[in-house]
């Protein structure tokens, strides 16, 4: 497993952790120690369900310190296309979340925020 915490997503106050890895049942127990994160989707039970249908997800959680954070999961840390997609994920909470929209005349802005966090989870396997 590999992990990359605190990804800071400024100008908010909100924080990314990323996890790269298939050892389903450790990250995913990991992730159920950490974090208070309810399966509100009716499809799934526990990671180990998403996971095998899923190749990552990404989600926004209550931390141990009962802060809120953003986390991604990613089977294949080599699968650029999987984590472009979940980041894009990421980049919706972001703005669910703060409170700011996007838009089309804005959308250089949620470009410019998958640029920098897929540059800091590419900056963590250097």
């Amino acid at each position: 497993m590999t992990k990359v915490e605190g990804i800071r997503i400024a100008p908010t106050h909100l924080m990314l952790d990323a996890y790269f890895g298939d050892d389903v049942e450790a990250i995913g127990e990991e992730i159920d120690k950490r974090y208070d994160y309810d399966f509100d989707d009716q499809h799934y039970r526990t990671f180990y369900e998403v996971m095998r249908e899923r190749k990552g997800f990404a989600h926004q959680v209550v931390d141990e310190d009962g802060m809120l954070r953003l986390i991604m999961w990613v089977l294949d840390p080599n699968d650029l296309v999987t984590i472009s997609h979940e980041i894009i994920h990421v980049t919706w909470y972001v703005q669910y979340l703060s409170g700011f929209r996007f838009s089309f005349d804005a959308q250089e802005i949620q470009a410019y925020l998958h640029d920098y966090v897929m540059e800091q989870i590419l900056k963590s396997f250097r």
